[in-house]
């Protein structure tokens, strides 16, 4: 079932995530758990995934059967890496905000530092003679 919403980020990043997690679910991966966040943020429900799944497997219809599962597999790694650029660039169009949490790049980028630091530092108290 279709939704009209374009979704958060709209209808151009909707159509992206929704041919990225189509892809996908035709390679096998496990879509429903790993785009839910996509999904929902873009309005995207499983069922149209699946329907378009169902209707891309049908031989009559598909444009692309002698694709090799590899070549399928390189094209959604691509298309994922698209729509990551694609919200990215939404994301660093969100200006600072004095409430938290903020979104901004300032402070995405700090906390993305405190986190990886902070990985670090777990680390070495979980393994503290792995650098020895």
């Amino acid at each position: 079932m279709r939704q009209d919403s374009a979704g958060a980020y709209g209808a151009g990043v909707r159509r992206q995530v929704f041919e990225v997690v189509v892809r996908q679910a035709l390679v096998g991966a496990p879509w429903q758990q790993i785009c839910r966040g996509q999904m929902l943020a873009n309005a995207i429900s499983e069922d149209e995934i699946e329907q378009e799944v169902n209707r891309r497997k049908r031989p009559e219809e598909s444009k692309s059967a002698a694709v090799s599962t590899e070549q399928s597999i390189q094209t959604a790694r691509k298309d994922y890496s698209q729509f990551q650029a694609a919200v990215d660039a939404a994301l660093d169009q969100i200006a600072h905000s004095q409430v938290s949490p903020c979104a901004c790049t300032k402070c995405r980028s700090a906390v993305s530092v405190i986190l990886k630091n902070t990985a670090v530092e777990v680390q070495k108290t979980l393994h503290p003679f792995a650098n020895a």
